[in-house]
């Protein structure tokens, strides 16, 4: 009934969630309203591309290459450093490079020639060949044309034989190796597992009554974004289609499968970005992120913020019930005077009834003069400051019950407006806690060890566009990026051994049957992920996954690899015999009962068009003991839930798979995150290849974990086996042709320095404004 997955299954990619995102807006130029002029019902992907010389095509090529439209990258200032001497020859070069890279765009299926290239322009664009040569050439070597699946009709050799050998056979690993290979390289790709992906994998179930054939992902599952990912050309060169998931009124329900109001839902997501946005300010403008010399922590951070709001709570709630107390108090004296007020007026008219009785009333009224004696006299003066004292007592006594009633009517309505007891209350802490397991999500580990100062840094470079889930499963991307490298590749081949020397690298490892083998090539990639590098550079007596670097990793490289944290993602998979939910709900939430199980199961996906339902397993929950009989109580708690949530609901799905990638020794966890102790330069520092004797690279590094852009996701991976096929082609490739004028040179060195800053403060994809245009035209591209 239920199945456990020793984790063969892998998380390369943060799905950053939608929900409680923090995200900073561009000043992008919306073409949003070009593309409906052009009836953006019927728009096509394809046909973009295809508008010759429109600016709105060569924006949009651009954008998905990741490249700014209307200005040159460093790496573009550091092989063009001629094109800078003047603002003709730099247009000139700009229209060269996005008309290329329109072209490749327009049918990435076909390799793109330098002669069909050349055969595309016209005059004046064709009046310098040596140029247009070597711009193919700059985006050839940088995979930005001529990456993929795609039909070779021009093969590459090397001047000088070369041999690279690549290390794990993820998407890092399958993009590098494909590059290398196109390059001329002679390539062998080492994968340990029986499988390729990696960290993207897909669990198929046949446990139907039908024996129908069900995907669920246990790995990467999200496509997150479209514009300038990598995946989407991928799509156009394979059968492979997406779907869009629809999250953003996804219904949060609490662990009793009680439905949460909007309003509320919608309130607390508000205090959560607010909670963030008070985060961001303490650290970016306050430039506090240390106390008493310990980094702070995000989920450190949030905790003292709310500490601050639930002291200024507090402060508020005694300041209300000081003063309502005074106000108890000035009654109290109220009612005093009051009481004292009427024993006195008791008195007074006691008195004058008495003098009533004794027939003394007409020394009420008695004129003064016409008192006949002292004594007569006396009693009138007497008779007449009672009758005086008793009006005055009256007088009081009424002003202190209309003081008394305002009081009453004042203390009424503050009653009714006194401040909360707590900031949060537990129904609201509940679903601050579901806010905090998305950001644990997102993260890829609990709150508390992710740096307050850099947790965000790679938000400005987020991919614009739709998350989007692939149909059948992720693994038709595997499949159809495994498909043109399984000549060079090698399953099960685990690594236990680099050796790097003089004169090139030895890998040695295991194969299935026990025996050894020993590559040796001119370099190596190691693409293992960060929970491997972490694992081999432990001293402990244990082998098992660990890789023996010789010479061992030089400390700065050691010091980044234990300062970037790796953390767990888990999942639990549901397959049923058919659909029992609304079919245009792809998400929904549910929130836990306590902040320790606040991760457990939290969101729901809906696997589209098929009964099968993946949930997300976050922050410390994500770190589960392995216990016997942990996943049937967990399989029976989130059954109930359903089936509160969903009458229709069946007793038992038909299949149940929990991942563990925490505890698989090929991953050690799901995917990067930016520790306390580390800064997102480490991903750069990580990224550098380390050197033999004679300062040679020899030993390279690719993953998610080594880009500091698009980090802990599966297009960032991508683009890393890029930048590695890159530098190895570079480091024993041909060298591409370089304008080396001194004057030029100098007079690009400033542009080239700016261009560096710019870059790192994009507006957009790589500094280009990822315009609403762009967005639609990828997701037309791939949505079914």
């Amino acid at each position: 009934m239920s199945t456990n997955s020793d984790s063969d299954s892998n998380f390369s990619e943060r799905e950053r969630p939608k929900r409680g995102r923090r995200k900073r807006g561009g000043n992008a130029t919306n073409y949003s309203k070009i593309v409906e002029d052009v009836s953006i019902a019927e728009f096509n992907g394809l046909e973009i591309f295809s508008w010759e010389d429109d600016d709105l095509s060569l924006r949009s090529a651009a954008a998905q290459s990741r490249l700014p439209f209307d200005r040159l990258a460093a790496e573009e200032l550091v092989h063009f450093p001629d094109v800078t001497k003047s603002k003709a020859s730099m247009n000139l070069y700009l229209l060269l490079r996005n008309k290329c890279l329109q072209l490749w765009h327009l049918g990435p299926q076909v390799q793109l020639t330098v002669g069909a290239f050349k055969d595309q322009l016209k005059s004046p664009l064709n009046s310098d060949p040596g140029l247009i040569t070597r711009v193919h050439a700059f985006l050839e070597r940088y995979c930005y044309i001529n990456y993929g699946i795609f039909h070779c009709t021009v093969h590459k050799t090397l001047s000088t034989y070369r041999r690279i050998i690549v290390i794990g056979a993820g998407y890092a690993g399958l993009m590098a190796a494909q590059q290398l290979k196109f390059f001329g390289f002679d390539v062998l790709l080492l994968e340990g597992r029986p499988r390729t992906g990696g960290r993207v994998m897909s669990y198929t179930s046949h446990k139907s009554s039908t024996n129908t054939r069900r995907a669920g992902d246990l790995g990467a599952m999200i496509v997150m974004g479209c514009v300038g990912n990598p995946i989407m050309t991928i799509a156009q060169q394979s059968p492979i289609r997406f779907v869009q998931i629809n999250g953003a009124q996804a219904a949060l329900y609490n662990h009793e499968g009680i439905k949460t109001s909007a309003d509320k839902d919608n309130h607390i997501q508000s205090a959560f970005n607010l909670l963030l946005d008070t985060c961001a300010y303490i650290s970016k403008e306050l430039k506090i992120n240390s106390v008493n010399g310990k980094n702070l922590s995000l989920g450190r951070a949030i905790d003292l913020v709310l500490g601050q709001m639930e002291l200024r709570v507090q402060k508020r709630r005694a300041k209300f019930w000081s003063g309502m107390h005074d106000m108890a108090l000035r009654q109290q004296r109220l009612l005093e005077d009051c009481y004292v007020l009427g024993k006195e007026i008791k008195r007074l008219v006691e008195v004058i009834e008495e003098a009533m009785r004794n027939k003394e009333e007409s020394f009420f009224d008695m004129d003064i003069n016409s008192v006949a004696n002292v004594e007569e006299l006396g009693r009138l003066v007497e008779l007449r400051v009672h009758k005086h004292d008793l009006k005055v007592a009256l007088e009081k006594f009424n002003h202190r019950l209309t003081e008394i009633d305002t009081h009453r009517a004042v203390y009424k309505e503050m009653v009714h407006i006194q401040p909360p007891q707590v900031y949060v209350n537990q129904e609201d802490r509940t679903i601050l806690n579901f806010h905090k397991a998305n950001m644990e999500y997102a993260n890829g580990c609990p709150l508390h060890k992710v740096s307050l100062e850099h947790w965000d840094a790679d938000d400005e470079w987020e991919i614009e566009g739709s998350h989007m889930m692939v149909r059948g499963g992720y693994y038709k991307v595997t499949e159809a990026l495994t498909e043109p490298v399984k000549p060079i590749l090698r399953r099960n081949h685990i690594v236990t051994n680099v050796e790097v020397n003089e004169k090139g690298v030895i890998v040695s490892g295991e194969c299935p049957d026990t025996t050894v083998f020993y590559e040796q090539a001119d370099a190596v990639l190691c693409t293992v992920p960060l929970g491997v590098l972490k694992w081999s550079i432990i001293k402990s007596t244990e082998s098992d996954g660990r890789i023996k670097f010789q010479p061992p990793l030089p400390s700065w490289k050691c010091n980044a690899i234990d300062r970037m944290g790796f953390g767990s993602l888990n999942k639990a998979v549901f397959f049923f015999e058919e659909i029992f939910w609304d079919k245009d709900d792809h998400v929904f939430l549910r929130s836990a009962e306590t902040e320790e199980a606040r991760g457990e199961c939290f969101q729901w996906f809906a696997v589209p068009d098929e009964p099968v339902l993946i949930a997300l397993i976050s922050g410390v929950a994500a770190g589960f003991p392995d216990l016997p009989n942990y996943h049937e109580l967990t399989l029976r708690r989130m059954m109930n839930f359903l089936r509160t949530v969903y009458p229709n609901c069946p007793a038992d799905p038909t299949d149940f798979v929990i991942t563990k990638w925490h505890r698989d020794k090929f991953t050690r966890g799901c995917y990067s995150y930016i520790g306390c102790d580390a800064t997102d330069k480490d991903h750069d520092v990580l990224a550098e290849p380390i050197t033999d004797k004679n300062g040679i690279p020899r030993l390279f590094f690719g993953g998610e974990h080594t880009i500091t852009r698009w980090p802990s996701t599966v297009h960032g991976a991508m683009i890393s086996g890029f930048r590695e096929a890159t530098r190895i082609a570079n480091t024993f490739g041909e060298p591409l042709y370089a304008f080396v004028d001194p004057d030029d040179e100098a007079a690009a060195k400033t542009a080239r320095d700016a261009a560096v800053k710019v870059d790192e403060k994009p507006n957009g994809i790589n500094g280009a404004s990822s315009s609403k245009a762009d967005v639609d035209v990828a997701e037309s591209m791939i949505l079914d």
